[in-house]
């Protein structure tokens, strides 16, 4: 097992190639090695999967509206007013929420801001333009992509700033 002077050495290690070999290098195996480096380097994508999901419902759920198919604009528009809008909003006010909260946790938030987001773009359309089914889907995309764009430049920024701990 490795040291806590070996742990405190790992961090001067460009890539993860580098600390394998180095762990290598002082008796470790090749898997052992790997999944010491695994539990030392905290790798991170530069964009979450889920901020994927959530554009590409985006743009299936647009597609969806404008063609005025009615089964796929229920597949995607169910999950996507109930959760994607209020995970959306979320993680644009608190970015590190993920780290803190349980996915049940999670679940529980994104439903009641999602429901919240929802309602409060009902009222404004209803005192402004008034409802119709483009009124109402095409807001909802609009606050959803602006808050999802939003988080992943943001992670994206922070991937690029950080570095291997």
């Amino acid at each position: 097992m490795e040291t806590n002077k070996e742990k405190s050495t790992s961090n001067k290690f460009s890539t993860v190639r580098e600390h394998v070999d180095y762990l290598m290098s002082k008796g470790y195996s090749f898997n052992d090695a790997v999944e010491e480096t695994r539990e030392s380097f905290d790798v991170k994508q530069k964009v979450g999967t889920m901020e994927v999901v959530i554009h590409t419902s985006s743009i299936i759920l647009l597609l969806t509206v404008l063609s005025a198919l009615l089964k796929p604009l229920l597949i995607f528009g169910i999950p996507y007013t109930l959760f994607f809008v209020g995970y959306a909003v979320l993680k644009g006010f608190y970015p590190r929420i993920t780290e803190v909260l349980s996915e049940l946790s999670l679940l529980g938030l994104s439903l009641g801001l999602g429901f919240v987001a929802i309602a409060l773009i009902g009222l404004v359309i209803n005192f402004t333009i008034g409802f119709t089914f483009f009124n109402v889907i095409i807001p909802v995309i609009i606050l959803t992509e602006i808050f999802n764009t939003i988080n992943s430049i943001r992670e994206v920024r922070q991937w690029n700033t950080s570095t291997i701990q």
